[in-house]
Formats: structure tokens, C-alpha cells, sequence
């Protein structure tokens, strides 16, 4: 009986392992590779079982049992994993192996007894044949009765066996009996095993089956949809399949299958092998191509002469060769590459046209840039030109204004003068647009004085504004520094632009200029916030859009009304710009503009702004809201305590001289012009200053207001105000007053007493020059070009020359030359470049020919006597060292 049941087992054994062979390659290698080491391990417990007698290697043969049952447990439970995970166990093997023998050595040897020893070498392999059983329920391979049947088969057969086996009593064929039983039940777990990999490979091969349907549906929707012909022909050229687009090219209403090479080919090119069977089996056999490509002409039977492309590739099935045709037409082609090579030469002759036009371009912009040249060469010209009778104009009129005149003719001084000055600006505009656009701007940084650039700006406005009564308000931030650095010229022409544009186009009101320096994004950098807003006529969006275009300005009724270039804005744009920075306008129309302009600059101290020694308070009286508004504020922000009156006869209401301590009380001059009772309030002021310092803020000079002490020019800076206050002693009493007359207008200077030089051939500026020498306490003589001036510097010993540039015969670049070169080495007299050219080169120009001094015309007396006192002192200091 025991040998039948080993044979049995045995068999099964060597059954199922063949069946995991039979199936190696078909799932993976893995799972058949481990099920079939598992029953192999099946077997050989069997044998040595067998072979081994029982009851004299009773202990050794049933731990050797025990472990391989183990082992057994170990694969099957690694193959069913390895359905779902590549993970490998091979090191697990011999770890249980030897681990087994030395856990129960182990247990021997630390004497827990026989039965404990058995009870662990029973327990592990049937927790061993448990886990392939429960890793079939986990991963969801078999339900939970069947793991509940399989579970109780293993758990009875181990229990039987293992009593057996601890019931000493029994004879070795009820024993070998229940280990049978035992082997039987774990034969249930490989057939499980085996029967979920047969389910697997069936769900592979289904899968497998509905990739292939797929793809081939797929393949027949590309062959159905394709535009190009689809055929297979057999070895002779009879079609067996074709797409739709092949059948209503090739068959037609045929009803047997007709071969393909019914119809004619034709080589497009002489030399070109015909399209036939021939040709194609000797292309595919000589170079062993994976396919081969004609292109020739088919002659259809309805179509006529067709060009045509055949792509044929080889195919080989159990049934023997076929060919696969893949047919295009090429006559949609062969139209677009007839359309290509008369697009290319089309494009071709407009290249050629392209050429022709860019080489006119060329010689067009070469004109463009001589024009250009003649154009600015030319406004050189004419600026020398304009300004040399100009600077007569303007310098006789300012020489009249100094004399003693009626109101009349000082109004009419005035008026040339100022129109002298409105031409001047004119043609500085367009010169210096005429640079900004031949690209010629430079910018040049260095330490500057905003506050003296504005002083002077306002000057230059002052008349302008009292003409029309307008209020000019200027605000340097208290935090301004004294210097910056930057392109003063540039950035005072920005100024100068937009409060000359504010005050134009402002009727009534006022302009208020606003300069501060704010923090800018860039390191190590400031910017500079120029802001200036009037109440004028406004602009409308539409204009805004246009403003800072050349020439324009808003309407032709403003052109004629206002009068201008229309470049100022222009220039003032486009000068920000090249500095880095940044224009921008807002406006209400007949409300009044805002402009800001925002220049880099570098970085300056701001504890170096201005600090005033002015300790007292100050009373002000304008009748005008927003002057006192604007004084308020300001003189406020220097910490100075600030009272203000509408009115003088509210203001000598209000105070009492005798209770005012460290006071200066500041009149405009508007509203002495608006007492009811002039004499009497003007007596009551008189009385008024013999205790308390009183300034008045003039634009025009009464002779009334010429019995008072103190007066400031209007439009004035706070700052100018402070400087001046600073000055007026505050305790004073009547015994210290002293009543000065305020300056005429008539200009007096200290005499020079030098002897000048004047080279100049324009007779009006010879007559001019000849003026302002002789108001300067100069002796002069009057020389025409630069050979008289040489002659005259040999005849007589003079202290300064003033050479015109411009001059017949030898001009004064060239005298100016020869006079160094004769005086090499001795003392020589200063010489004072003049010229009406307003360019940069030209003062460079005299420089380098050795002038010491570089004025540009019209020349105010007060700039000639400067330059003059300048030289005289250089003079005098080379003397004395040597």
C-alpha cells in the first residue's frame, strides 16, 4: 500500500512538474521555474521517505521532511507572487534551509524539552504551506470558499501527520500513510497554482486576440481611408485586394480579378528601366531591398496618360509570395511643382526688383544724409547770420533801457528788446532740434546749481509774466540739495522749455514750478522731478495724443495767437529721453496743464541742502489767496513762523508795531495797488518801518516805493527771501534807519579802467561793443578783420582783445594764431572769443586756437563785464608770479 501511494504521489508529481514544462515559455519564466522546483522538492521528500528507514532515522528523516516541506511551501508561495512582482527570493531558499536545522539545534541545545522542539519543527511547515494558499486569496485569484476548502485540506492533513508523528506508537505505513495524505493536500495547492496560471495565460492570449482585432480594424480604416491606391497581386500581377480608392482606379466594374500589368507603363525618362514583374523581382533579388519605388506614366483606359508612383514591398505568408502595391498619383503633385518653379522665379525677379529698389534706397538716403548735412551746415550759416544784427537789436535796445527815458520810450525799449529775445529763442529751437535730429546729442555730468539755473530761469520770464499779471510760484523742495549731478545745460533747457510754454499759453492765474529730487529703482541713482502747472487754455485728449510732436501744436488758431515753433515740447521730450528719462502731461481743457518731467541723476547728500540764518517770524499781505497759500507753505517747511493778510489795511489793523518782536513784514505789490486810500496808508507804513523792517515784493518800480528801505523782484524763490531776511537786522530802532532809494534802472558799474581791443566787422556790434566798453569805464579801439587787429596790437599795448570769429580777409581763428605765436614767450593780452554761432565744435574751435574766453551773441553788458573782471584777475595773478 505504501509503495502504490509513493508511486501515486510520485507520479502526480513528475505529472504536474512536465505541465509546468509543457507551459515554461508561454507565461513567466518565473512562476513555472519556482512551481515546478516546488514539486520537485515534492517528489524527493517522498523519495527519501521511501528509501530511508524509518524507524532507525526516525528524527533525521523527519526533520529533513519537515524542511523540504517548508522550501516546497517557500517556491509555491514566490511563484504566485512573481504573477504580480518581478521581486526575486532566491536568497530565501537556503536562509530557510539551514535556518531550520539551526533553530531546532538551537532549541535543543538550550534544553526546552521534546515536546516544544517537535511542536516548532511541526508549526513551521505548516505556516509555510499556509502562505501560498493565503497569498491566492490576497491577490484576488480564487474566492473565499475555495480558499476555505484549500485551508482546511492543508490544516487536516498537517494535523493528522503531525500526530502521527508525535504518537511514537504507530507503524511506519500509517505513518508514511498520513504523509501521503499530507502531500495529497499540497498537491491541491500546486494544481491551483497551475490551473491560475492556465486562467492567466487564456486572459494574455484573449487580450493578445483583442490587440490584433484592433489593429487590424485600424489597418483597414487607414487602407479605406487612405487617397492613395492600396493593391495585392500575386507573383503575376493578379490583384487580390484593393482599397476603394484602387478599385475605381484599376478594376472598375471588372468581376474576375484583372492583373495589374494590363495596363501600359511608360518610363518618364528614355534611360529608365520599364515598370513590369521582371523588373520589380530583379530590383527585390539583386540589392535584397525591403522594397523598391517607380515613378513612370500608366495609361488609364478613361483618364488618359496619368503619372503615377509604385511603392512595392514584398510579402511572404504560409501561402506562398505576394506583392503589395502602395500607387500614388502624381498629377496633383506635378502641378504643384510646376506652381513652385513659377512661384521661385517670380520670387526671383522680385529679389531683382527688391535689389534695384534697396540700391535706390540707398542712394536716396545717401542724398537724405547730404541734405541733411547742407541742412544743418546751412542753419549754422544762418544762425551766425540772424544773430550777429540781432545781437545789435537786442544789445542796442538794452543799452537804451539804461538811459534816461520817458514811460514811453522805455515801453518801447522794452518791446524791441523783448521781441529780440522771443527771435533769439526761436532760433535756438530750431537750432537745437536740427542737432537732436542729425543724432548729435552729448550728454555731459557735472556738479550743478538748481537753484541758480531757476533764479535764472525766472529772470528770463520775469517781464513776460508782469506783462500779462501773472503769478509765477517757484518751490525748491526744502530737502533739495545744493548741487547735482547732471547735464545742466540740457536739464535747464528742459526747464526753460516747459515754464516758457506754461507762461505762453496762460492768460490769467499762475504758473507754479515745483524741483525736488525722489528715490529711483536704480542703484546709486535719484531722479530729478521737474513740475510745472498753469491755468491756461488746457489740451484736449485728442491734442495730448500729438503735443510732443515736431511743429505741432494744437490748432493753426493757436500757431497764430500764441505765435512759436511748436518745438519746444518736442525738444523737451526727446532731450528727457536721451537722458533716461521720462515726460508725461496732465490737463483739463480750459482749466489749466501739468506737466512732469522726471531725469535721472546721480546720487547727492541731502544734508547739504540750504540752511538760512534767519531766526525771526515773518507777516505777509497779498491779496492774492493762492500767493499766500503758496508762501505759507513753503517759508512753513524752513520752520519759520508765517502770519498772512489780504489786505494792508487789515495788516496795519491787526498789528501794532510796538508789540512785534523779530518781525519782517513782506507787501506784494498788488495790494498797494488796490488801497482805497493810497497817501494816507503809504504814511502809516512810513511810520510803520521805524520800528519794524518792511520788504516789498515788486514787478515794477514806483516812485513811491522808491522811499522804502528794502525790496525783492518778483517772481522770487522762498530761498531768495530767506537769504535777504536773513540780512535785515531785526532789533532796530528809528535812529538806525536810513533811507536808501531803490536802484534805477539805470545800470552803473565801477569803472575798468582797461584798455579793449575790439575786432569786429559788423558796424551796428562795432557801435555796440564801442557802448558797453565806454558805460565799463573801458578805453577802446575798433579794428574790421584780423590784420587790422594785428597791426593795432603793434602799434599800441592793450589789455584785452575781443575777437569775432567770422571776419573778411583774416578771420579771427587765424589772428589769434599769429598774436600767440608773435608773443611766444612774452606777456600778451586776453583774448575773448565772440561769434553768433551756437554750436558746440566752435567753442571748442577757439579753444584749441588759444582764445581764453568764449562769449556767444547777443552779449549782455553785464556778461561782458564779467568775462572782463574774469581775465583782468587771470591776468594779474600771472604777473604776480612771475
Amino acid at each position: 500500500m505504501s509503495i502504490l501511494a509513493v508511486l501515486f504521489v510520485f507520479f502526480f508529481d513528475l505529472v504536474l512538474v512536465a505541465g509546468f514544462r509543457v507551459f515554461h515559455k508561454q507565461l513567466s519564466d518565473r512562476f513555472y521555474k519556482r512551481c515546478a522546483i516546488a514539486f520537485s522538492l515534492e517528489a524527493l521528500s517522498t523519495l527519501i521517505l521511501f528509501l530511508i528507514p524509518f524507524e532507525e532515522w526516525r528524527y533525521f528523516s523527519f526533520t529533513l521532511l519537515f524542511d523540504l516541506q517548508c522550501i516546497k511551501g517557500l517556491m509555491l508561495w514566490s511563484a504566485i507572487r512573481s504573477l504580480d512582482s518581478p521581486t526575486s527570493h532566491k536568497w530565501w531558499v537556503p536562509v530557510v534551509f539551514f535556518g531550520y536545522f539551526l533553530l531546532l539545534l538551537a532549541a535543543g541545545l538550550l534544553g526546552l524539552g521534546q515536546f516544544v522542539v517537535s511542536q516548532i519543527a511541526i508549526i513551521l511547515p505548516l505556516l509555510f504551506n499556509l502562505m501560498p494558499a493565503w497569498t491566492l486569496y490576497r491577490s484576488q485569484w480564487i474566492s473565499w470558499k475555495s480558499y476555505q476548502l484549500l485551508l482546511g485540506c492543508i490544516l487536516l492533513s498537517q494535523i493528522l501527520f503531525a500526530a502521527a508523528v508525535q504518537m511514537g506508537d504507530l507503524d511506519a505505513e500509517w505513518t508514511a500513510l498520513l504523509y501521503y495524505l499530507n502531500v495529497v493536500s499540497n498537491v491541491f495547492v500546486g494544481l491551483s497554482a497551475m490551473v491560475i496560471g492556465m486562467k492567466r495565460l487564456h486572459a494574455r492570449l484573449e487580450e493578445a486576440l483583442k490587440t490584433i482585432i484592433s489593429m487590424r480594424n485600424q489597418t483597414e480604416a487607414i487602407v479605406k481611408a487612405s487617397m492613395d491606391s492600396i493593391l495585392i497581386t500575386d507573383i503575376e500581377g493578379r490583384i487580390l485586394f484593393a482599397n476603394p480608392v484602387a478599385k475605381s482606379f484599376f478594376i472598375g466594374g471588372a468581376k474576375e480579378h484583372p492583373n495589374l500589368f494590363e495596363n501600359e507603363f511608360y518610363s518618364e525618362a528614355g534611360d529608365e528601366e520599364s515598370f513590369s514583374l521582371e523588373s520589380i523581382n530583379r530590383a527585390l533579388n539583386l540589392d535584397n531591398n525591403a522594397f523598391v519605388k517607380y515613378q513612370c506614366m500608366m495609361e488609364h483606359q478613361t483618364q488618359g496618360r496619368i503619372p503615377v508612383e509604385f511603392t512595392v514591398v514584398p510579402i511572404l505568408n504560409d501561402e506562398g509570395k505576394l506583392f503589395s502595391f502602395y500607387i500614388r498619383d502624381l498629377r496633383e503633385q506635378r502641378q504643384n511643382e510646376i506652381a513652385i518653379v513659377q512661384e521661385r522665379d517670380r520670387t526671383k525677379q522680385l529679389n531683382k526688383q527688391l535689389c534695384v529698389a534697396l540700391e535706390q534706397a540707398k542712394h536716396l538716403t545717401e542724398k537724405a544724409e547730404q541734405a541733411n548735412a547742407s541742412k544743418n551746415d546751412f542753419l549754422g550759416v544762418m544762425s551766425h547770420e540772424l544773430r550777429t544784427p540781432l545781437s545789435a537789436i537786442i544789445g542796442m535796445a538794452s543799452m537804451m533801457e539804461q538811459e534816461p527815458l520817458t514811460a514811453q520810450q522805455r515801453q518801447s525799449a522794452a518791446s524791441i528788446n523783448y521781441c529780440g529775445q522771443s527771435l533769439l529763442l526761436i532760433i535756438g529751437d530750431i537750432l537745437n532740434y536740427s542737432r537732436i535730429e542729425a543724432g548729435r546729442v552729448e550728454l555731459l555730468k557735472k556738479t550743478f546749481s538748481l537753484r541758480q539755473n531757476l533764479q535764472q530761469i525766472l529772470t528770463l520770464v520775469r517781464n513776460q509774466c508782469n506783462h500779462k499779471k501773472l503769478r509765477l510760484y517757484a518751490t525748491l523742495h526744502p530737502r533739495l540739495p545744493l548741487e547735482i549731478v547732471g547735464d545742466e545745460g540740457k536739464i535747464r533747457q528742459i526747464l526753460t522749455n516747459l515754464v516758457n510754454n506754461a507762461v505762453k499759453f496762460t492768460e490769467k492765474g499762475h504758473v507754479s514750478i515745483n524741483l525736488r529730487v525722489v528715490a529711483s529703482d536704480q542703484k546709486h541713482l535719484s531722479q530729478l522731478e521737474i513740475t510745472v502747472a498753469d491755468t491756461g487754455i488746457g489740451i484736449n485728449k485728442q491734442q495730448k495724443d500729438r503735443l510732443f510732436e515736431a511743429f505741432y501744436q494744437a490748432d493753426c488758431s493757436i500757431s497764430r495767437k500764441y505765435q512759436g515753433t511748436g518745438l519746444g515740447l518736442a525738444i523737451s521730450k526727446r532731450l528727457t529721453k536721451a537722458m533716461g528719462g521720462e515726460i508725461q502731461v496732465d490737463s483739463i481743457p480750459e482749466k489749466g496743464s501739468i506737466f512732469t518731467a522726471r531725469i535721472p541723476c546721480s546720487h547727492v547728500d541731502a544734508d547739504s541742502s540750504e540752511v538760512f540764518n534767519f531766526e525771526g517770524n515773518v507777516i505777509y499781505v497779498d491779496p492774492d489767496e493762492s500767493g499766500l497759500c503758496w508762501f505759507k507753505s513753503n517759508l512753513s517747511a524752513y520752520g519759520v513762523e508765517v502770519k498772512c493778510y489780504s489786505s494792508v489795511e487789515a495788516f496795519l489793523q491787526g498789528e501794532s508795531a510796538e508789540r512785534l518782536s523779530k518781525t519782517v513784514c513782506l507787501i506784494d505789490q498788488q495790494a498797494l495797488l488796490k488801497l482805497d486810500e493810497g497817501p494816507q496808508v503809504m504814511g502809516k507804513l512810513k511810520r510803520f518801518q521805524e520800528r519794524v523792517p518792511v520788504v516789498f515784493a515788486l514787478h515794477q518800480v514806483t516812485d513811491v516805493l522808491q522811499k522804502f528801505k528794502y525790496s525783492i523782484a518778483k517772481p522770487f524763490l522762498i530761498e531768495q527771501f530767506m537769504e535777504k531776511a536773513a540780512t535785515i537786522p531785526l532789533e532796530w530802532n528809528q535812529s538806525d534807519i536810513k533811507t536808501e532809494e531803490i536802484p534805477s534802472p539805470v545800470l552803473q558799474f565801477e569803472p575798468l579802467q582797461i584798455n579793449v581791443l575790439v575786432a569786429e566787422d559788423h558796424p551796428i556790434n562795432c557801435k555796440l561793443a564801442k557802448l558797453y566798453l565806454d558805460n565799463l569805464g573801458c578805453t577802446s579801439r575798433i579794428v574790421h578783420d584780423g590784420n587790422e587787429a594785428l597791426a593795432a596790437l603793434e602799434e599800441e599795448a592793450f589789455d584785452v582783445v575781443l575777437m569775432d570769429l567770422h571776419m573778411p580777409v583774416l578771420d579771427g581763428l587765424k589772428a589769434t594764431r599769429q598774436l600767440i605765436k608773435r608773443h611766444e614767450g612774452k606777456d600778451r593780452p586776453r583774448i575773448i572769443a565772440l561769434t553768433a554761432d551756437n554750436s558746440k565744435n566752435e567753442k571748442q574751435v577757439a579753444m584749441e586756437a588759444g582764445m581764453d574766453e568764449f562769449l556767444l551773441k547777443p552779449i549782455k553788458i553785464e556778461e561782458l563785464r564779467e568775462a572782463l573782471v574774469k581775465q583782468m584777475k587771470i591776468s594779474t595773478h600771472k604777473k604776480l608770479r612771475q
